[in-house]
């Protein structure tokens, strides 16, 4: 729908929109096959479940090469499924999006969320959208366990009345993120870690 420019001047913008399918699609595509992106973890996960499988064998029968299959197989299963079941069980909504300093609250249906900065792990310009990722994760009292799930707020730029309204929105949202999301130095060059 619209943006008023009213609203970015004052730091908070609401906005009205439904993402496509095709718009998901791309968003969830490079999510999925960038560098680093989610199949990096479920290449963890083949290797870890491969080496439960080895060891098991290793401890009650001879190793044979064809041990590797069973946790191969699996592996590729769940990454089918992972990859096409949001596609599946999307339905487009209204989403209505407020986007300010402190985070965004976002309402779709009768469900509602609040994302502080520090729970958005990257922003992602792209041509036709500005997708926000969710950093899945818990502090466990010294440190945050961060991991990857590949949510996102993915804001079409059609959400907006012009471009001059995305462009300023974009670096708006740059700015907020950069001064609030977490930052861990020895990861500089990740994706959770914000330049100050």
């Amino acid at each position: 729908m619209s943006v008023s420019t009213d609203a970015i001047a004052s730091k908070t913008t609401t906005l009205r929109y439904a993402v496509t399918r095709s718009e998901l699609w791309e968003w969830y595509w490079r999510a999925w096959f960038r560098p680093r992106g989610l199949w990096s973890y479920w290449l963890f996960v083949a290797v870890v479940v491969s080496g439960v499988q080895i060891m098991w064998d290793s401890f009650t029968n001879s190793f044979a090469p064809q041990d590797f299959i069973l946790p191969l197989l699996v592996t590729l299963v769940f990454f089918a499924f992972f990859v096409v079941s949001p596609q599946l069980s999307y339905k487009p909504r209204e989403r209505i999006l407020h986007v300010g300093p402190e985070g965004l609250d976002t309402a779709s249906g009768t469900m509602s969320t609040k994302r502080k900065w520090e729970d958005i792990s990257l922003v992602v310009e792209h041509p036709r959208y500005i997708a926000l990722t969710v950093a899945g994760g818990s502090f466990l009292g010294f440190c945050w366990l961060r991991m990857i799930n590949g949510n996102a707020f993915v804001i079409p730029r059609r959400a907006f009345e012009s471009d001059a309204n995305f462009l300023e929105f974009a670096r708006a949202v740059h700015q907020w993120h950069s001064a609030r999301a977490l930052r861990f130095p020895r990861f500089a060059r990740t994706r959770y870690f914000a330049d100050s």
